[in-house]
């Protein structure tokens, strides 16, 4: 992989592969997308994305969400790439945020995963939180706790905790029994998972007490 990570970076591939984003043909779209979320943990490759316009061209393949390869594909790489919060900038400017909370229902695991991952990462910033929360993102957050996937659960705790930091946010989380099927994660049989919910949970308890 890292290999592969190398030879995009310094043998001009990443043009080729945001040329090929913006074509007709889904199956190479997908192919593209998944390189990008394969590669983009790396911080030159989501340079690399933005500055040959890759951003806009994922944002695009949202909207194909009957096909469900290129869905997960192009949700993975606009989570891996909202790692830097200069893309989401960019995202922010094209409705991404609006078009990832609609895509929190009714969606395979492997698109869900990945659009938590997003969502995560997008609630950095404070004024998305609050969409998150008016676009009734947060009761999908919270229907999304009583599942089984482990990287689901570590994704949506994460997602959870972070709109948490917001204390409004933490009113509604509550009323939705958030609190209590966070707290019941910490029993949860993966490691991963129970630490990503006691970090969720620190928040929750921090802006009740400021409520209180």
């Amino acid at each position: 992989m890292e290999t592969y990570r190398v030879a995009i970076q310094t043998e001009g591939m990443m043009e080729d592969l945001v040329k090929i984003l913006k074509s007709d043909n889904e199956e190479l779209q997908m192919l593209c997308a998944s390189a990008i979320f394969k590669c983009a943990e790396d911080q030159q490759t989501r340079d690399l994305v933005r500055s040959h316009d890759g951003l806009k061209p994922l944002v695009s393949l949202l909207a194909k969400a009957d096909n469900k390869q290129l869905l997960a594909a192009a949700t993975g790489a606009i989570w891996k790439c909202s790692i830097s919060m200069e893309n989401v900038a960019i995202f922010q400017e094209k409705k991404a945020l609006e078009i990832l909370i609609g895509l929190l229902t009714d969606q395979p695991e492997e698109v869900l995963v990945n659009v938590l991952g997003a969502l995560g990462q997008f609630a950095q910033i404070p004024a998305n939180k609050t969409t998150i929360c008016n676009s009734g993102g947060i009761k999908a957050l919270i229907n999304l706790l009583n599942g089984t996937n482990q990287a689901l659960l570590v994704n949506v705790t994460k997602a959870v905790g972070a709109c948490a930091t917001e204390k409004d946010n933490v009113a509604i989380i509550d009323q939705l029994d958030g609190v209590r099927l966070v707290w019941s994660l910490l029993k949860n049989p993966s490691a991963e998972v129970q630490s990503s919910a006691a970090w969720a949970l620190c928040p929750c308890i921090e802006n009740a007490k400021l409520r209180l």
